[in-house]
């Protein structure tokens, strides 16, 4: 169950939620746009998702209790896509989702093999932001993954409800098309996007393991593998608030101990001890995905690790 982080004593600063064109992430990250956190007309506040934040409640939709999470050593769990003929590239459809046409797109690296089952990776964008291919993230993932990059219903992304129903229809097509690892399926996000992904990680919505953050992420009640980034200058999605909190319940529902490694080249540390791994990466930069191969690669082995 998603677990929800004191609510904000403070209105954030629209930044772009009023249009669908919203601002852009700094040139060469690689990946998405900003998110942006609002006071509603009747006065509450929300998360830069767009969610009420609430301390007393689940924060939103229940999205199921997590089951028993998958062994390191689990062997692939091919799906029924595997040994069909399959197109490689940049491909976009749409699927029906509440009566509403919605669209995404993937892409399928060119040394994709019907018969081996290889990882698939959600990569959510921000608040006010569309689809667009991060083709350096791609770079790193060496042909171990399809990378999918779906469009939220409204501006912002919202765990529950139509958006987590097209996920999960999303990889329910692609699994009887291509030959799936469905006990390799993972989540990246930026921002609202990022609060989406460790949501669905946290839910295990779609078969959803685990999750790599930047500027955005959700906490969560249940032990669940997380590669967070939150830059010290944020004051869109505040350091302050969203950055160490959410990081210290992830430590603690992780069990981990105080110990920790650094990353080499990287300003990432992992947790040692954890139930499920947990690496905290910040910097002083401000309200982004850092574009770095650190991050990119970094993320990438993290969930080939899991």
């Amino acid at each position: 169950m998603i677990r929800p982080l004191t609510a904000l004593s403070v209105c954030l600063a629209l930044v772009g939620c009023s249009s669908a064109d919203g601002p852009t992430d700094d040139p060469g990250d690689g990946a998405l746009d900003e998110a942006a956190g609002e006071t509603t007309s009747d006065g509450a506040t929300t998360s830069p998702d767009g969610a009420p934040v609430d301390a007393t409640s689940d924060g939103g939709a229940d999205l199921g209790t997590p089951p028993t999470d998958v062994a390191v050593d689990t062997p692939p769990a091919p799906t029924k896509g595997c040994g069909l003929t399959a197109t490689t590239g940049w491909q976009c459809e749409k699927l029906t989702v509440a009566g509403v046409a919605r669209d995404y797109c993937f892409y399928v690296p060119p040394t994709y093999d019907s018969k081996k089952p290889i990882g698939l990776v959600f990569q959510f964008h921000g608040c006010g932001g569309g689809i667009s291919e991060a083709k350096d993230y791609e770079a790193y993932g060496a042909g171990r993954y399809v990378f999918v990059y779906p469009k939220s219903a409204a501006s912002c992304w919202t765990p529950g409800g139509p958006d987590s129903t097209l996920v999960v229809s999303i990889k329910e097509s692609l699994a009887a098309r291509l030959c799936i690892d469905d006990a390799r399926v993972f989540a990246s996000g930026f921002s609202s996007g990022g609060f989406m992904a460790s949501a669905l990680a946290c839910s295990r919505t779609a078969g959803i393991r685990g999750s790599a953050t930047a500027g955005g992420t959700t906490g969560c009640s249940t032990p669940t593998p997380l590669w967070q980034y939150h830059g010290t200058k944020d004051t869109t999605v505040p350091f302050a608030s969203y950055g160490p909190p959410t990081r210290d319940q992830y430590v603690k529902v992780n069990g981990c101990s105080a110990t920790t490694t650094a990353i080499a080249g990287s300003p990432c540390v992992e947790y040692a001890g954890c139930k499920q791994r947990t690496i905290w990466c910040s910097d002083d930069g401000g309200h982004r995905w850092p574009g770095s191969a650190w991050m990119n690669k970094g993320a990438l082995d993290f969930f080939a690790a899991l």
